[in-house]
């Protein structure tokens, strides 16, 4: 659900930077009609819930299970990190690289992981930014 002043986090394996965009960004039919992402779908999420401009994603040229090195360098990284790893712990069980982190959204969602052939995505935990 959308909520101001939290962002919920997301690691994972994709193949490039160009497969997460696809995944992640909204998609616009010829006749400019919006459908959800992949990503939004995989995780039932409303695409009403979000704003598109508060998604920050990246997929790496290396992988990583170091939690500070993966959501380093996104918006409001110093809160973001300290709070994360006292989640979660400073490294996640699996080496990674991808992030996805949708800012103002609090995910409450039941599904926790997608593994496809492709790739495999898994929510890690929501805090705070503020």
């Amino acid at each position: 659900m959308e909520k101001e002043g939290f962002v919920s986090i997301w690691f994972g394996n994709m193949k490039s930077q160009e497969f997460l965009e696809r995944y992640v960004n909204l998609i616009y039919d010829e006749d400019g009609e919006c459908k959800p992402s992949i990503f939004l779908t995989d995780f039932e999420i409303d695409m009403d819930e979000i704003d598109e401009d508060f998604i920050e994603k990246a997929n790496y040229n290396f992988i990583s299970d170091k939690v500070d090195k993966l959501i380093k360098g996104c918006s409001y990284s110093d809160k973001v990190i300290p709070r994360i790893c006292k989640e979660i712990g400073d490294k996640i069980n699996e080496k990674v690289n991808t992030v996805i982190l949708v800012y103002n959204f609090y995910y409450s969602g039941k599904i926790i992981n997608i593994n496809k052939q492709e790739y495999n995505i898994k929510y890690y935990g929501v805090v705070s930014y503020r």
